[in-house]
């Protein structure tokens, strides 16, 4: 197996020791392997490339240094230079612009501006076209042209119209343009170095320098790529310079904003809703419907209708209620479409709310001809309404009529047409309802609502009441009386007989009679003898429509026979006489032993009465001796004594 080259090298390199006895020659090895010395001249070697590196930067340094020595210097250049050296002294000025004009007929300044731009020997890079508000358009326009035909584009297209905005102007990048030429330049000369030392044989041997080169050589292509890019796009904005144009025109108000619009029926008003906006060819965008606690429902609506149909839509929209609040911007300009905006969309919200309703609810009674058929009818009329019964009670009265006290339930919506109806089942005596009675519509329509109803079949009339029968012989009749309450199965209720001071009877009896034997029972008790008085209390006995005929009237009938006796008239005078009579005397005696307790209380104070006069009498006077007082005062005393 043959040495590597390496180690033919090793051997020949200079400095080697040949002298004395030389060393066997080393074992076979791989060529990929590498020793000391091997790796001692790749670093020597790769040393030797970086400086050859830095002294070709440096030169490098001085002829950029040099070049802009000349280019300071190019204005005292002779006139007779090249054209190369004119060409390299020319500054290099980007030039752009921006322009912003606004034009009344857009699609007219649009083909003014293709037709400028043409004449000048530009084109269109890029073009866009916006709509504004109110259907109004705007175009944005990147123009490319000759920098010598710039400034005469850029006044021309000032004419098109009313010019918002403009800005021209250059950017000088002479300086950086050439140092970016000598750089690459440079870079480029560093590059060929690079790749003439990976060409070297004993370079090509050594895996750790020959990276490093690679790296170093990846980074020199990195930078020269990167100038040569700047330097295509500096080349570019110098061939042709940019004007941004923008032809947009005025913009419009567009109508819009916001509605509350309260409605009998949200389900109705929104059937109107769908048809005036299909009308107007507009579109529902979102909607959205709320059951409030009191049954009504509020629905919110955003909708998206043509400005040519914005004005007629709100009006139809208004008239589907009472307009609660109204909020539209822009409106004077509703009525006045725009040439071209009859497509630009306008948007309004809606919010439809049901009014808010107090539910019904009352009372009715009827006075009906018979319960069952009223029943029947009344829950036919539930079936019809949708409605149901909650509680139903029944009983019968006294007088074997009926009555039916009901709860019907009912949605408010249908609760008139079913008071309506159920009054038709007989002759109405107490109606009353609370709240809203009348045409109810919308969510409150679905809320359930309550009517009592009373069902009372008209009063039937028991006959009752008295009368007086004059008979001939009290017992003759009693044996009759008897005979008939077995025959018509009466009953006797109570009774009473006696017997008067003249010696003739009276009865009393308090018979109970059905209906229907009423008139017969009546006729034959009249038959026993003659009747002095009558009164029977019903609409008459022969008329049982209003009678139950099992019903038990009461009738009360006196039996009493001829007085035997004088006229009543005498002797009630004579007693009346004896009456009185006795009352004087016991008025006499009253008196009488009244003085009796008042004599000795009279006399008393008689004799009081004459002893204060006695004391209070004048007595006359009397002459008294001067020589003997004590005589007078005795006499004195004598005279009080007398």
């Amino acid at each position: 197996m043959n040495q590597p080259p390496a180690s033919e090298s090793l051997d020949k390199a200079p400095g080697w020791a040949t002298a004395g006895p030389q060393p066997a020659p080393p074992a076979s090895r791989p060529s990929h392997v590498f020793t000391i010395d091997d790796q001692t001249r790749a670093s020597s070697d790769l040393a030797d490339a970086r400086e050859g590196l830095e002294k070709q930067i440096k030169k490098l340094a001085e002829t950029q240094r040099d070049q802009r020595e000349l280019r300071e210097d190019d204005t005292k250049a002779p006139q007779g230079a090249g054209e190369n050296e004119a060409a390299k002294s020319q500054p290099k000025i980007i030039k752009s612009g921006e322009l912003t004009v606004e034009v009344k007929d857009f699609a007219k300044a649009s083909r003014e501006a293709d037709e400028t731009i043409v004449k000048s020997g530009g084109y269109i890079a890029d073009s866009r076209v916006q709509n504004l508000e109110g259907a109004a358009k705007r175009a944005i326009i990147k123009v490319r042209v000759v920098p010598e035909k710039f400034e005469a584009l850029f006044a021309e297209l000032k004419k098109l119209g009313n010019v918002l905005h403009e800005r021209a102007g250059g950017q000088d990048v002479t300086a950086q343009y050439t140092d970016s030429e000598a750089r690459i330049k440079n870079l480029q000369i560093a590059e060929e170095r690079l790749q003439e030392l990976i060409k070297t044989k004993t370079f090509m041997d050594k895996i750790q320098s020959l990276l490093e080169v690679e790296r170093e050589l990846t980074r020199v292509r990195g930078e020269i790529e990167g100038l040569q890019g700047q330097m295509r796009v500096w080349n570019d904005l110098l061939s042709l310079s940019t004007l941004t144009l923008t032809l947009q025109e005025p913009t419009r108000p567009v109508p819009g904003g916001n509605l509350a619009i309260e409605v009998r029926s949200l389900h109705e008003s929104k059937a109107g809703l769908d048809a005036a906006v299909a009308k107007a060819g507009g579109q529902l965008l979102s909607g959205q419907v709320v059951k409030q606690g009191d049954g009504t429902l509020t629905g919110t609506y955003r909708l998206s209708v043509p400005f040519g149909g914005f004005a007629s839509l709100a009006k139809e929209i208004k008239d589907l209620g009472r307009t609660e609040k109204e909020e539209l911007q822009n409106q004077p300009f509703a009525d006045r479409v725009p040439e071209g905006a009859e497509r630009v969309p306008c948007y309004l919200n809606l919010y439809f709310f049901e009014r808010g309703v107090q539910l019904p609810s009352g009372n009715l009674a009827l006075e009906i001809e018979t319960l069952d058929a009223a029943v029947q009818n009344l829950k036919a009329a539930l079936v019809r309404h949708d409605g149901v019964a909650v509680s139903n009670q029944t009983f019968r009265r006294p007088d074997g009529g009926a009555n039916a006290n009901l709860t019907l339930q009912v949605k408010a919506g249908a609760f008139e047409k079913l008071v309506e109806e159920l009054k038709l089942l007989g002759r109405v005596t107490q109606f009353s309802v609370g709240g809203e009675s009348g045409d109810i519509r919308g969510g409150a329509a679905e809320r359930p609502v309550q009517l009592a109803v009373v069902l009372s079949e008209k009063v039937k009339q028991i006959p009752s009441g008295e009368m007086s029968v004059e008979v001939g012989d009290f017992t003759e009749t009693r044996t009759a009386l008897s005979k008939l309450i077995a025959d018509e199965n009466l009953q006797v209720l109570a009774s009473d007989s006696r017997q008067n001071s003249d010696g003739s009877w009276l009865g009393t009896f308090r018979l109970g009679i059905k209906a229907d034997k009423m008139d017969s029972v009546v006729t034959k008790l009249e038959a026993l003898g003659r009747v002095k008085n009558r009164n029977l209390k019903g609409l008459g006995l022969g008329d049982l429509s209003r009678v139950d005929p099992n019903v038990v009237g009461e009738v009360s009938v006196t039996f009493g026979e001829k007085p035997k006796l004088a006229p009543q008239e005498d002797g009630a005078f004579r007693l009346m006489l004896r009456d009185t009579f006795g009352g004087f005397l016991n008025s006499i005696g009253i008196i009488i032993r009244g003085l009796g307790w008042m004599v000795p209380w009279l006399a008393g104070l008689g004799l009081v009465y004459l002893l204060l006069r006695r004391a209070t009498r004048t007595v006359p006077a009397t002459p008294v001796a001067p020589a003997k007082p004590k005589e007078s005062e005795g006499a004195s005393t004598e005279d009080k004594k007398e």
